[in-house]
């Protein structure tokens, strides 16, 4: 259960970002927490994550309240990830501020590793990747609902081409015309985020994106 309670801002962007049925919204506060919560909410190996779910006692000062708990799914070996309890701020920040933050960070270091959490921190460079590019593109096709003959013409032409290929190379291969492209790229790129078609998330967004069944991952 989340601590924070997001009040009015002038100095920096705030929001809330939707997580799916079942699930409160997630509030952000700053476009660097909004897209690290894009992240979370779209990783098959995140379980849930909560924001600001925590207080950390620090000695002679106020409590601290880290940004989010992250926590994750067994690996297919059972093994389990220990939880996460990060703060997301840009690398400068970090930096100016290291001295006033150090206290609170050893503090949710101890705070954490009592639990079976460990602490982290996580700025731009672990954020602003081409995984955020990928699932911000993806995103764009979470409402559209492939037809069942859509599926049907996308997956057995990738069967076809000996189960990968490429986003152009497929829909070239089946598309009648280009009015009949138009409506199948969509319902392409919402099986990938299906994960129904395979694409490297990590990999940089292009024009024509290697693609495979799941069977052939890679």
């Amino acid at each position: 259960m989340s601590v924070r309670k997001i009040p009015k801002n002038y100095l920096v962007t705030t929001g809330r970002l939707a997580r799916g049925p079942g699930n409160q919204p997630a509030g952000w506060e700053g476009r660097l927490e909004q897209d690290y919560y894009t992240l979370l909410r779209d990783d098959p190996t995140v379980d849930s994550f909560d924001v600001q779910p925590v207080r950390v006692p620090v000695p002679k000062s106020r409590p601290y309240r880290p940004d989010v708990l992250v926590r994750f799914r067994p690996n297919k070996q059972g093994g389990s990830r220990a939880p996460e309890l990060t703060e997301v701020k840009h690398s400068t920040h970090f930096k100016k501020f290291e001295e006033k933050l150090a206290p609170k960070f050893a503090a949710a270091t101890a705070f954490a590793e009592e639990r079976g959490w460990i602490f982290v921190k996580k700025d731009e460079s672990h954020i602003r990747t081409p995984r955020l590019e990928v699932a911000y593109f993806l995103r764009g096709f979470r409402r559209h609902i492939p037809t069942e003959e859509q599926c049907d013409r996308l997956l057995q032409a990738l069967r076809d081409l000996g189960g990968s290929s490429t986003s152009e190379q497929l829909l070239a291969r089946i598309a009648r015309d280009e009015c009949d492209l138009q409506a199948l790229a969509p319902s392409l790129w919402s099986l990938v985020r299906s994960d129904i078609i395979i694409m490297n998330k990590d990999a940089p967004l292009s024009s024509d994106v290697p693609l495979w069944l799941p069977m052939h991952d890679k």
